[in-house]
C-alpha cells in the first residue's frame, strides 16, 4: 500500500508541478457515463484579477450580469480561490504571513458571475443543480486566532497543503498531505458559495442585523469596503465601480461571510454533484455567482476553512414560475442523494453539552486559550459567572469538537491545531437532540476510514473494534 501511494504521488505530482493542475476545459465536458456536457456559457474568475474579470466578492442587486444563460443551459463556472493572495506550495505557516502590499483577506470571498438567467423574474425561484466539478488546485486549510468556531482558543497559526491522490488530480480519489501520513480524505467536492443577487430589502436586514451584533460585542462583518496594503489605498471589494471605496454604493456591499435567504455561503455538503438548489430570485435575472468551492469538507468547517480549491463547476438552472409544483419548496431547499451516510464507515462520535469546557492542561501548554463566555455569548447576556448555556447549539458543538480534538491528541500525538484542521475536513457536527431542555445536544463525528497504517491501529484499539 505504501509503495503503491508512493508510486501515486509521484504521478499527481508529475502532471501538477504548475502552480494549477491544466488540462483542455473541454476534457471537463463529459461525465463519467460519458454524456456529454459542453457549456453552452462559460463564467472565467481569476483569483489575482476579480476585478478584471468575471468576478465579485460583494453583494448588492445593482451588480451587473456579466453573462446570461438561457434554463436548461450548461454554465461552467471556472471559480476563483477564496482569497486573492497567492499560496507558496513550498511553504506552511509562512502563507498566513499575508504580504501587506498584496489584497488578501479583504477580498474573501472571490466569486465567478454573476449570471443572469433569462426568463426569471424577481418573486421567481430557480433550481440550481450541480453537474460536475473539478479541481483546478492543491487544495489547502488553516487555523488562526480570531478565525473558526473556536476562534478564541487559538492563539498560533496552523497552515496545511492537501495533495490530490489518485489517477485524475482534477478528479482525485482522496486528499494527503505530508502533516498527515496516514490520513487520506476522500475526495467529496461542492461549492462552500452558491448565490444569488439580494434586493435592497434583504439588504438593509442584513446590515442592520449585522451590526446590532457588533455593537452588542458579537462578531459581524459588516457591510461597505476594505481597503488593503502597506498605504491602505488597495481595493478589495469588487466590482470596484459599485462597491469600492470610491464606488457608488459602497455603504450597501452585503460581506457575503454569513448565509442568508439569497444561500450564499452556507458551506452546506449537500449542494453537491448529482444535487438542486432551490433559492427565490430577488432581481430579475437571479444573478448567480460560485465560488469558494471545497474538496471536502467536515460538517461545521470547524476551523473556518474546508480543503480550499479553484475548481470548474458545472450547472443547469430551472426558473421555478408560481403554479409549478416545485414553487411551493421553500426557498433556500437543497434535495438530491446523500454523499456521506453513516453506514459507509466505522466512526467514533463525541457527546457535547452547554456547559462551561474545562482548560485542558496539555492544550494550555500549547498556548490555546479556553475563554469564558464567548464573545458571540455575551450578546445573549451570559455573564463569566456562568456555567451554562441553555438550549444552545454552538456550546454543544464547541464541547464535542473539543472532545475529538484530545482523542486525536491523545491517541495520535496531534497538537491542538493540527486536530482541529484535520476536524474541519474530516469531522461532521451533528445534532443530536433539541427537545431535552435546558440541554442541547451534539455530536462530533469521525469517520475512522480516512485512516490508514499505523493511525488506523491505534484508532482502532482506542475505540476497541
Amino acid at each position: 500500500e505504501n509503495i503503491m501511494l508512493a508510486k501515486l504521488r509521484c504521478s499527481v505530482l508529475i502532471v501538477c508541478l504548475a502552480e494549477k493542475c491544466t488540462r483542455p476545459v473541454a476534457a471537463f465536458g463529459a461525465t463519467e457515463s460519458g454524456t456529454s456536457l459542453t457549456p453552452d456559457v462559460t463564467v472565467v474568475g481569476e483569483t489575482d484579477n476579480c476585478d478584471g474579470s468575471q468576478c465579485f466578492n460583494r453583494l448588492h442587486p445593482d451588480i451587473p450580469m456579466v453573462a446570461y444563460a438561457k434554463p436548461g443551459d450548461v454554465i461552467l463556472f471556472d471559480t476563483p480561490q477564496a482569497t486573492s493572495d497567492k499560496k507558496d506550495r513550498t511553504k506552511t505557516e509562512e502563507n498566513l504571513a499575508f504580504d501587506p502590499s498584496v489584497v488578501h483577506i479583504g477580498t474573501l470571498h472571490q466569486l465567478a458571475g454573476p449570471v443572469g438567467i433569462e426568463g426569471a423574474k424577481a418573486g421567481d425561484k430557480i433550481a440550481i443543480t450541480i453537474l460536475d466539478i473539478q479541481a483546478k488546485s492543491w487544495g489547502w486549510n488553516h487555523a488562526n486566532s480570531n478565525l473558526g468556531m473556536l476562534s478564541d482558543m487559538v492563539k498560533k497559526p496552523y497552515f496545511n497543503w492537501w495533495k490530490p491522490f489518485g489517477s485524475d488530480p482534477m478528479k482525485p480519489d482522496f486528499w494527503v498531505s505530508d502533516h498527515f501520513p496516514d490520513v487520506r480524505i476522500p475526495y467529496h467536492p461542492f461549492p462552500g458559495i452558491v448565490t444569488v443577487l439580494p434586493n435592497m430589502d434583504v439588504v438593509k436586514r442584513v446590515k442592520a442585523r449585522e451590526e446590532i451584533i457588533v455593537a452588542a460585542g458579537g462578531t459581524a462583518q459588516l457591510a461597505g469596503s476594505l481597503t488593503m496594503g502597506v498605504t491602505g489605498d488597495m481595493p478589495s471589494a469588487f466590482p470596484s465601480a459599485l462597491c469600492g471605496e470610491y464606488g457608488t454604493d459602497p455603504d450597501n456591499c452585503l460581506r457575503t461571510i454569513a448565509p442568508d435567504v439569497y444561500y450564499g455561503n452556507e458551506d452546506s455538503q449537500r449542494i453537491t454533484i448529482g444535487n438542486t438548489l432551490v433559492v427565490e430570485c430577488f432581481v430579475d435575472g437571479c444573478g448567480i455567482g460560485i465560488g469558494d468551492v471545497h474538496g471536502a469538507q467536515g460538517d461545521g468547517e470547524v476551523s473556518i476553512t474546508a480543503i480550499e480549491i479553484e475548481a470548474l463547476v458545472k450547472v443547469k438552472v430551472k426558473v421555478i414560475k408560481k403554479g409549478d409544483p416545485m414553487y411551493a419548496m421553500p426557498s433556500p431547499t437543497t434535495f438530491g442523494k446523500s454523499i456521506a451516510p453513516l453506514a459507509k464507515s466505522p466512526f467514533v462520535s463525541f457527546h457535547g453539552f452547554g456547559g462551561k469546557p474545562e482548560p485542558i492542561p496539555e492544550f494550555i501548554a500549547e498556548e490555546v486559550a479556553f475563554p469564558w463566555p464567548i464573545a458571540q455569548h455575551t450578546t445573549l447576556g451570559v455573564s463569566e459567572n456562568s456555567t451554562f448555556v441553555a438550549d444552545n447549539l454552538q456550546m454543544g458543538g464547541r464541547n464535542a469538537l473539543i472532545k475529538c480534538i484530545k482523542f486525536l491528541h491523545d491517541v495520535l500525538g496531534y497538537s491542538f491545531n493540527q486536530a482541529l484542521t484535520l476536524a474541519s475536513v474530516a469531522v461532521d457536527l451533528r445534532v443530536a437532540q433539541v427537545v431535552d431542555k435546558p440541554q442541547a445536544s451534539v455530536e462530533a463525528y469521525l469517520p475512522l476510514d480516512i485512516f490508514t497504517g499505523e493511525a488506523a491501529k491505534k484508532m482502532m484499539l482506542a475505540v476497541g473494534l
